[in-house]
């Protein structure tokens, strides 16, 4: 169990370790920046103000470390929150727009709010295959047949024969 203490400094330590991080600064420079972060003190000494409540000393790299790890699952679960907010709000004005549009009869309005829905979930997006073979990466759309093509070739190569097609079968 963590002290008030300890989480208040762990908390003013995660603060400046996330700071120098999107600084670009390595966690060993983070580790060094936060080891000599000092005020002055009554009697003009240097006062560190960043280090642990129970020994005293300069926060370790494995301290750093954990703090990075924790910052970063923040970010993204904060990142993943806001995109689907962002979603959820655009959804929710795609489908008000659609209401006043039937409202006012206007069909135009109408057709686009649904292309827009539509767009924002991927519905009309092309169905994709990728093949790999030996090496061989080919990616095609349902309106392309680059990747049946590269791997009929790829298998002429190596002596396989025909790939059986709805045509062949």
């Amino acid at each position: 169990m963590v002290s008030d203490e300890q989480q208040t400094a762990i908390d003013f330590r995660r603060q400046w370790v996330a700071r120098f991080l999107v600084r670009g600064l390595t966690q060993r420079e983070v580790q060094a920046q936060i080891a000599n972060m000092t005020v002055t003190g009554p009697g003009g000494e240097k006062v560190p103000v960043c280090v642990n409540p129970d020994t005293g000393a300069a926060w370790g790299l494995t301290a750093i470390h954990e703090d990075v790890k924790f910052l970063r699952e923040g970010w993204k679960e904060a990142a993943d929150r806001e995109v689907e907010d962002r979603r959820a709000e655009l959804l929710a004005s795609v489908r008000e727009m659609r209401r006043l549009a039937f409202a006012s009869n206007d069909l135009k309005a109408v057709a686009t709010s649904i292309k827009q829905e539509r767009e924002m979930f991927g519905v009309d997006a092309p169905k994709t295959s990728v093949v790999t073979l030996a090496g061989l990466n080919s990616t095609a759309t349902n309106e392309d047949d680059t990747a049946l093509d590269a791997l009929e070739e790829a298998c002429a190569e190596f002596g396989v024969g025909p790939i059986p097609t709805a045509s062949t079968q």
